[in-house]
């Protein structure tokens, strides 16, 4: 859909966490505007200076309409972040399009407003692939429940949050993790006189997720797991051997235990972070 038939766009839940939407919605249809003011975000058609290029683009103004129907241009602000405009633009190739663009600057606090970072966005799509200033919602919405689960504004990776790495993972995935999981074992004993010897096994895990979330769980549970100690990395000794019932019961048993207390929004937050 073009934005040039367009002369506001719809801002819609500025106050809904996570369920910020602007979207091609007129805003006067089945609206009634009385006292308050209204958010929209007014198309306008510009020329934009893009590599080098001077190209027709349309910028989105964030704003209010009052009762009159009159616009008055202001950042507004939907929870932990602000905006004030958004930029879209296709690149052209004589009469053919080679994709969209969309630029946008988010600024970002923290829980208590006393911090805040400035992020600008620069997004294309290749050519056929769908794109549109729609694709800001995504990254508002994030990045407010991410500041409102109490995350250190600081530790967000930037460069992973602009190619848009923060979708929930399925829970296919965490199963296969924990299947993927290799175990090999060591039988130690020890003779005490004069009492009963002392036997047990100790467990070599192997092939853990990369995923810090994740691997912590894994590990916090296999403590919990049968009477055996655990390594997470292959030692050398010539006392290790597999046991495939016995990997089979463990990953079973941590299928059971990790899955029902995964938290996937907490693990999205996680793997948003720096060093991760």
């Amino acid at each position: 859909m073009s934005l040039r038939n367009f002369s506001y766009i719809s801002a819609m839940n500025l106050n809904g966490l996570g369920d910020f939407e602007m979207n091609y919605k007129n805003p006067f249809h089945g609206t009634v505007i009385n006292s308050s003011l209204f958010s929209v975000l007014r198309v306008n058609k510009i020329k934009y200076l893009h590599d080098e290029r001077e190209v027709d683009a349309y910028e989105l103004e964030t704003g209010f309409l009052d009762p009159k129907r009159d616009f008055f241009p202001c950042p507004f602000s939907v929870n932990y972040v602000s905006s004030c405009s958004i930029i879209q633009f296709e690149k052209m190739n004589g009469i053919y399009s080679n994709g969209t663009t969309v630029l946008f600057k988010l600024d970002v606090y923290n829980k208590d407003y006393k911090e805040n970072i400035s992020i600008n966005f620069e997004i294309s799509n290749p050519t056929g692939v769908h794109l549109d200033f729609m694709i800001a919602n995504k990254y508002i919405n994030f990045l407010n429940l991410y500041i409102h689960n109490n995350n250190d504004l600081q530790e967000i990776d930037i460069q992973r949050l602009k190619k848009g790495q923060f979708h929930l993972m399925s829970i296919s995935w965490y199963i296969r993790k924990v299947l993927d999981l290799e175990f090999k074992f060591v039988r130690h004993s020890q003779n005490r006189v004069g009492k009963d010897n002392h036997f047990w096994t100790e467990t070599i895990v192997s092939n853990l997720p990369d995923d810090k979330y994740f691997k912590n769980l894994i590990m916090e549970n296999l403590k919990s797991c049968r009477d055996s100690s655990y390594g997470y990395s292959p030692t050398e000794t010539s006392f290790i051997f597999e046991d495939k019932n016995e990997s089979d019961a463990i990953k079973d048993e941590l299928l059971n235990s990790t899955i029902a207390i995964l938290d996937l929004k907490k693990q999205l937050f996680e793997r948003m972070k720096k060093n991760e």
